[in-house]
């Protein structure tokens, strides 16, 4: 599946706006780990997002052979819940 360079740029631009959130919050006082733990819950929100978006697509079949088989596994930064900016995604 491909996406339009319209998609691509409204995803792009919602990556710097949980960015740009992220830093508000770390520089309103939040810990690192708060910081860190927002972007990834934010990033996994985005990640299943374009997942499902990409099932769409499928043929029915197929989507319910990946919901009853199928996993996304986050891993590294993101899997802990300690994802940084700009690292993962």
């Amino acid at each position: 599946m491909s996406f339009s360079l319209e998609t691509v740029s409204r995803r792009r631009q919602h990556l710097d706006e949980i960015r740009e959130s992220a830093r508000r919050l770390f520089e309103g006082g939040a810990p690192g780990i708060q910081t860190a733990a927002f972007l990834s819950q934010q990033f996994e929100a985005v990640i299943l997002e374009i997942w499902s978006d990409t099932l769409r697509s499928a043929p029915p079949e197929t989507i319910e052979r990946i919901r009853q088989h199928g996993a996304i596994v986050a891993i590294g930064g993101t899997g802990r819940g300690e994802l940084c900016p700009y690292s993962d995604v």
